[in-house]
């Protein structure tokens, strides 16, 4: 757990993803934290998004 606080201070994030599995290891971060399997995410496509400018 030190080491990750010491990795998301030096790189002083606007967010982080993770998994459910490790929040815990993230207790205490003051940026927001996303859980990307949660429910939240079920009904997202997993395609990737053509957006004419950027392709």
């Amino acid at each position: 757990a030190d080491r990750i606080a010491y990795m998301l201070q030096d790189s002083a994030p606007t967010a982080v993803l993770a998994q459910s599995t490790t929040l815990g290891l993230l207790a205490g971060v003051s940026v927001p934290v996303i859980a990307l399997d949660s429910d939240n995410w079920k009904g997202e496509s997993v395609a990737n998004p053509l957006i004419p400018d950027l392709s």
